[in-house]
């Protein structure tokens, strides 16, 4: 099975300039084949995060200046948020 290595940068917090600062970073590595819901699942397990109560936002940068993408379903992954 194929994978890919993802940084996963958490406890921290988004300043002015769409950059996350501070908190802390883990790398895992994510199956090609994932859904949103096992990408979900994947990155809870990682940062040990239990019980649905806590809401997990996920977003990345495609390039410097560019707004970042939210990931909220396996349908809408390249949504601008």
């Amino acid at each position: 099975m194929d994978a890919v290595c993802v940084f996963v940068k958490y406890n921290g917090q988004w300043d002015g300039t769409l950059r996350y600062v501070g908190g802390e970073m883990k790398g895992i590595l994510v199956p090609e084949n994932s859904t949103y819901v096992g990408l979900v699942e994947l990155v809870r397990s990682v940062i040990g995060i239990r019980g649905p109560e806590k809401n997990i936002i996920m977003r990345y940068g495609v390039e410097p200046g560019l707004p970042l993408v939210r990931i909220q379903c396996d349908a809408d992954a390249c949504e601008n948020v």
